[in-house]
């Protein structure tokens, strides 16, 4: 099956609007490198800065058992 990156990459920015966190990740990689849209460096940089920020708001409510 042929791999559409184009359409891969639409997706991911779609689930990043909708603040998934790992589409986030994958999406920031994907500006990073220019990987089926324009290589924009600054926006992946704040795409995984927001990720983070939503990891660690997350492990600070998370209950010490789930550690």
């Amino acid at each position: 099956m042929p791999k559409d990156i184009d359409k891969a990459v639409r997706l991911l920015q779609a689930a990043s609007l909708a603040d998934n966190v790992d589409a986030e990740v994958e999406y920031a990689i994907a500006l990073y490198n220019g990987t089926g849209t324009p290589k924009n460096e600054a926006a992946a940089v704040a795409l995984l800065r927001k990720a983070a920020s939503k990891t660690a708001r997350s492990r600070k409510t998370a209950s010490p058992a789930c550690w």
